[in-house]
């Protein structure tokens, strides 16, 4: 049997913003690396989460975009926020369950496969199996 090898799965997605008259206005290709975000991602995540508790809008629209340009690209981002009219708590509003339904899991399941393959490799014990979260 031969040792089989695979590349980590992309985030390939299309995200569609939408006229009034039911016709996209704007197509966004997102195609994501997650190995390249994981960790950046979740810094923003969490950086996104401390803003909208402290109530402070501007760290939070910061913060949001600049979750949003790691996930869309700054160019993308720009022509979001033309749709949006400039307005960071509609963009927010409208894109927040499209990250946390579609990018969200598949970056989570990237890190748990990652986490798997130095299990495997590294003959780890159960209580540190345990500790990153197997």
């Amino acid at each position: 049997m031969a040792y089989q090898i695979k590349r980590p799965e992309r985030i390939v997605e299309d995200l569609e913003l939408m006229a009034e008259s039911d016709h996209p206005a704007m197509i966004i290709h997102i195609d994501i690396n997650p190995e390249a975000m994981a960790r950046d991602y979740r810094r923003l995540e969490l950086t996104l989460a401390k803003a909208k508790q402290a109530g402070d809008m501007a760290s939070f629209e910061k913060a949001a975009g600049d979750l949003f340009t790691l996930i869309c690209g700054e160019e993308a981002v720009e022509r979001i926020l033309a749709y949006f009219k400039g307005s960071y708590v509609d963009m927010t509003a409208a894109l927040l369950p499209f990250v946390f339904d579609c990018i969200k899991p598949a970056v989570e399941r990237y890190v748990q496969s990652r986490r798997e393959i130095l299990a495997n490799n590294t003959c780890l014990n159960r209580r540190q199996r345990r500790k990153i979260g197997l």
